[in-house]
């Protein structure tokens, strides 16, 4: 089986085509991103091509669940089939529904247009085992739950973070959770347990739009707005958002680099 391994800011997936991963199994996928006995990634994306610029995408996590959507696997499959196509611009075809994206070559970035956030919800007081939390709520093609923290170096986003992802509140999908600092107008940093690797991870796309908009929401912007967020794995993602009048967002796009680290061929899976 042919594989590409590719990288966004600390996401690193395991690029497979329809043909190649056709009868790929969930207990395949959690061995072949199992690190050290695997080729090791936080999920594979299985990509098939429908004519035209357009590419079926499914996004199978690391535990071998099933994702809606995934901004940096986004940002990773229009490389990989920008180059395959010869194009600069896709549509993706994801559960979350179409995602647009544009691959710039000259310096190794892609930008994906996400789908329009939803379940926009402030302020949630929810009961957790270390007291009360605060939690702002959004869909940016899976749910995220943002807790706003001053101390982001010391917090335990890990133990936090797996409790919030599965609090009855928001059950039965469960949740992302980010834990953000707004570093200033410009800048927040942000990190995040993702929900189906089941650990904090370098980075997160949707999650990190899911911060910036919230973030700029609570700045109370409004028109057009760019934010950098500044990603645990150390990279710097771009984040573009549009509010309407009434300040929801309508519009949002992620961008940031795309490397391919490796090819190869799997001889055995588990």
């Amino acid at each position: 089986m042919q594989f590409v391994k590719s990288v966004a800011s600390g996401n690193d997936f395991i690029i497979l085509t329809e043909e190649e991963g056709r009868d790929l199994s969930a207990q395949d996928v959690v061995a072949l991103c199992r690190p050290k006995y695997g080729i090791s990634a936080d999920g594979v994306l299985l990509l098939s091509f429908l004519g035209g610029n357009r590419v079926g995408m499914r996004i199978i996590n690391s535990d071998g669940s099933e994702a809606e959507m995934c901004g940096n696997g986004a940002r990773c499959a229009v490389r990989f089939a920008c180059e395959r196509l010869g194009t600069d611009y896709v549509i993706l075809q994801t559960l979350a529904g179409d995602v647009q994206g544009w691959y710039y070559p000259d310096d190794r970035r892609a930008k994906v247009k996400l789908t329009q956030p939803k379940d926009v919800s402030r302020g949630i007081s929810i009961e957790c085992s270390w007291g009360r939390c605060l939690v702002d709520y959004i869909d940016t093609g899976v749910p995220h739950a943002v807790v706003f923290v001053e101390d982001i170096d010391n917090e335990d986003v890990f133990s936090k973070g797996r409790e919030l992802r599965y609090h009855p509140y928001f059950q039965p999908r469960g949740t992302n959770v980010d834990f953000v600092k707004i570093l200033d107008e410009d800048r927040i940093r942000v990190r995040t347990y993702e929900r189906g690797v089941e650990d904090e991870t370098l980075a997160c796309g949707t999650g990190s739009v899911a911060s910036a908009v919230l973030s700029l929401m609570r700045m109370g912007k409004r028109g057009d707005c760019k934010i950098q967020v500044l990603t645990q794995g150390g990279e710097v993602l771009e984040v573009e958002v549009r509010f309407d009048e009434d300040g929801s967002p309508v519009e949002v796009f992620l961008e940031g680099d795309v490397r391919m680290v490796f090819s190869g061929e799997t001889k055995e899976i588990g």
